[in-house]
């Protein structure tokens, strides 16, 4: 089901392997082609269909094949991006998983936690779980696409997950909530583009009226996008917020005229 904005109202309440359709799973970068394959035997095992690659490595050599075992259609079926917001542009949610704890983007969810907030949207609109590289994990820019980030919690002596893993758990926690019926009635939302595109405007206008610190603009921006993100803004919040930035932009700038004309 593909997710026009413009139909935030009018959009069918989907269920059951419609709602799992509609969730997908998102890997930045990944470096070794077997966590692709696991990745996608994994969602298979647990109903999942779409995944999505932004770069990384061969997604259907040998090795790939071999780990997705009857997951193929999965593995083959994977979608590639050349990058993060271009993956996740159409969806209304997008939850990151990550370690990193700073202090304006701290993890707010286990994937337990997550998985019933999930499938709320997942009814009408697409949703993103992302993952990063095995290596590194995802980078604070590509956090700045998340508007949820997602903690599985693991023994503070081994901490680290294999990415297949991580995106196993994520699967299974969300096929797991499904069996809890009913599930909430899912709010409208604007989508992911829309809401970078907000972001954007939002930023320009900030540095052009002095808020924002020029030399780490990002500092503020993201707890604004964390504030923002916890207002489950729709299209129409978007474009009247839109519309009030432009009027301060616009403002600034005749401010600005008239200073150079005395």
């Amino acid at each position: 089901m593909e997710y026009h904005p413009e139909d935030n109202e009018g959009l069918p309440v989907v269920s059951g392997a419609e709602i799992l359709r509609q969730v997908r799973v998102v890997l930045v970068d990944p470096q070794i082609s077997g966590n692709i394959g696991a990745s996608a035997r994994g969602m298979k095992n647990m109903g999942l269909e779409d995944l999505r690659l932004v770069l990384g490595v061969d997604p259907v050599n040998a090795e790939a094949r071999k780990m997705a075992m009857y997951a193929k259609d999965v593995l083959y079926g994977a979608r590639r991006h050349d990058s993060l917001p271009e993956a996740v542009s159409d969806c209304a949610l997008v939850m990151g998983a990550t370690r990193r704890r700073g202090k304006m983007r701290q993890p707010t969810f286990t994937p337990h936690d997550a998985a019933p907030r999930i499938l709320e949207v997942a009814q009408r609109y697409p949703v993103a779980m992302v993952f990063g590289a095995e290596n590194v994990g995802l980078s604070n820019e590509h956090l700045q696409s998340c508007h949820e980030l997602v903690l599985i919690p693991t023994h503070s002596a081994f901490p680290s997950l294999n990415l297949a893993m991580s995106v196993l758990i994520f699967c299974y926690e969300v096929f797991q909530a499904l069996q809890v019926q009913p599930l909430p009635s899912p709010p409208p939302l604007a989508s992911a583009q829309e809401l970078e595109g907000l972001y954007g405007h939002i930023q320009s206008v900030l540095l052009e009226v002095g808020f924002l610190d020029p030399r780490n603009p990002e500092r503020m921006m993201n707890y604004l996008r964390r504030l923002l993100g916890r207002a489950n803004l729709n299209s129409r919040d978007v474009r009247v917020l839109r519309g009030l930035f432009r009027q301060v932009g616009w403002y600034q700038e005749r401010l600005q005229g008239d200073l150079k004309g005395t």
